[in-house]
């Protein structure tokens, strides 16, 4: 049964390289993950997206289309997600 590990990243989104890099030692180093799910807001004080759409692809390119990476972008509700935890 898969569990929930929560590795928070301080401060923006990696982009490109940096992003992929990480997203594929948490998928290869011990313990290995099942999956990596990014939470990134649009609206990261820099023009890097237009939209969430935009946010998602960028994102997914940059992994290089890992069919374990699942990117979310919280184009209004990013607090939301925070708050609970």
């Amino acid at each position: 049964m898969p569990s929930l590990s929560v590795r928070p990243y301080d401060g923006r989104i990696p982009k490109a390289d940096r992003l992929r890099r990480i997203v594929e030692d948490l998928l290869t180093k011990r313990p290995p993950s099942d999956a990596v799910i990014a939470l990134t807001d649009v609206y990261t004080g820099t023009s890097d997206f237009k939209d969430a759409a935009d946010a998602k692809a960028k994102m997914t390119e940059w992994v290089g289309g890992n069919e374990r990476f699942y990117p979310h972008v919280a184009q209004y509700d990013f607090e939301a997600w925070l708050l609970p935890y």
